[in-house]
């Protein structure tokens, strides 16, 4: 090797190991560096759930019983059969009284008791609807004769509870008024024949049980509202609470009914030392007329079960390999922000109407599809299996990333001045591969997907070109791009 060569050599030697030192001593960042970002995505929002998942069994909510007694008068004849469904007012039974007068009185003042509690329960929502809840967080008390109903946390909140109350009211007074009316049959009738009453139901539902002994209670009714009832291990006990929502799908014909838990038992059925323990819960369900309107929040079921009785009554993203210097207007979505934002809308449909004015009228396969979802609910019975989500935790319009986006605790950013920032972020609910995140971000930022060991905080980023992204059958409309603009951009930027 001849002497020039090997000074040559030996400069260029020199000169890559004082500048790889340069760099690595450059703890003040004198030296600029380049990042290069191969994969990134934005930052969107999404409803976040934490949940638990279990199994249950379709079971009656409500069994109502009709009772008769016997020193009232003599029974006659049952009119209705066990299985058979009964609308409120159908005939049950009748019995022939033994006493006019006594009977006449002790119908009488049952009529009045329940004219009383009418005007009572219709008092209370005549109230309650006129009271306006303040746009502010808020503790409220609301009492009355008929109840008490407590508002607090924010006022969707309490506009929620209010909704929630009035339902409750109102299914109250239907059936006080189905026994009224039962009542008023039973008096016209004995006004007319003198001798004879027929007991009409109070109640909807199906006819469980008839006690031909006459033993009380001589009829007892299935109500139609179900409930999904089953069971919790010790570990799922402690994460729940009453009232939290519930998603119920019903194994064999798919149908996907929402509610709450209405009751979880605090004793498991069994206590065995070796053995692990359950507790029962039942989850109330509500059909989607049933449900009182809400402001973004899950449907939720208030309705306990109960017994009853009666008593015959009652991307934009930079597409140059060049430094990143703000994101192009009319820009195209990359893969990277196409794939968190189909994961982010997978469970999310659009309700904005078409432009042009209005909603649309749904075509003829969205009303086959209403009715065939309305035929599965009819047909639920009792005994039916189904998976059941319980939600523990919620966060509604939450800003969510990918898990592989997040790093210990930190984001690396991608601002609209080209630099890649280390964000420092809080995170919340972890749903799937996405992560809330509560401090930090905000919904509509780039995030790079990868923490290479090139990433330094404050560094200018460069992207790669992806052609793929670019519509060649359709250059024009890219017309409205500044060309100009973004070329005397990039050559400042050098």
């Amino acid at each position: 090797m001849s002497r020039r060569k090997k000074l040559i050599l030996t400069v260029s030697v020199l000169f890559i190991g004082i500048n790889s030192l340069l760099v690595y001593f450059d703890d003040k960042d004198r030296v600029s560096r380049l990042t290069y970002v191969r994969d990134w995505a934005e930052t969107v929002e999404k409803d976040m759930y934490e949940t638990i998942e279990t199994t249950a069994v379709l079971a009656t909510a409500e069994e109502k019983n009709v009772y008769f007694a016997q020193e009232k008068g003599s029974f006659q004849e049952f009119l209705v059969k066990e299985g058979a469904d009964v609308e409120t007012g159908d005939p049950l039974f009748t019995y022939r009284v033994d006493s006019y007068f006594e009977i006449m009185a002790d119908l009488e003042s049952k009529q009045q008791k329940l004219n009383g509690e009418i005007q009572a329960i219709e008092s209370a929502i005549a109230s309650i609807s006129a009271y306006r809840i303040p746009q502010t967080d808020t503790d409220t008390e609301f009492d009355n004769e008929a109840g008490t109903l407590e508002m607090t946390r924010k006022s969707v909140d309490a506009n929620y509870m209010k909704e929630q109350y009035l339902a409750e009211k109102e299914k109250e007074l239907a059936q006080k008024e189905a026994e009224l009316k039962s009542v008023q049959a039973q008096i016209s009738e004995l006004e007319t024949n003198g001798e004879t009453i027929t007991v009409e139901s109070p109640y909807q539902g199906k006819v469980r049980a008839i006690s031909d002994s006459l033993d009380n209670p001589v009829v007892t009714i299935w109500g139609k509202q179900l409930q999904a009832e089953g069971e919790l291990t010790e570990t799922e006990r402690m994460a729940v609470e009453q009232k939290m929502p519930v998603k119920v799908d019903i194994r064999e014909n798919e149908a996907v009914l929402t509610g709450t838990l209405d009751a979880i038992s605090d004793s498991p059925e069994n206590i065995n030392i070796r053995g692990s323990s359950q507790y029962a819960f039942e989850a109330g369900l509500k059909d989607e007329s049933d449900q009182p309107a809400e402001n973004d929040q899950s449907a939720q079921s208030e309705s306990a079960p109960q017994a009853e009785e009666s008593e015959g009554q009652t991307d934009p993203a930079p597409e140059e390999e060049t430094e990143e210097n703000g994101h192009q207007e009319g820009a195209r979505e990359t893969d990277g922000a196409v794939s968190i934002k189909e994961a982010a809308d997978s469970n999310q449909t659009s309700e904005s109407p078409e432009s042009g004015g209005g909603a649309t009228p749904p075509d003829t396969e969205s009303v086959e599809q209403a009715k065939e979802e309305k035929s599965r609910m009819d047909h639920l019975l009792p005994g039916y299996h189904a998976d059941v989500t319980i939600i523990t935790d919620e966060s509604k319009k939450a800003t969510v990333v990918k898990r592989k986006q997040l790093f210990n605790s930190h984001l690396w950013k991608m601002t609209s001045e080209g630099l890649l920032i280390k964000q420092q972020v809080e995170t919340g609910i972890h749903m799937d591969d996405l992560v809330e995140m509560t401090e930090g971000t905000a919904p509509g930022e780039w995030v790079a997907e990868a923490d290479n060991s090139q990433f330094r905080d404050g560094a200018v980023f460069i992207t790669p070109l992806k052609l793929d992204d670019i519509e060649w059958q359709d250059l024009s409309k890219y017309d409205n791009v500044n060309w100009k603009r973004y070329m005397i951009i990039g050559l400042l930027s050098r």
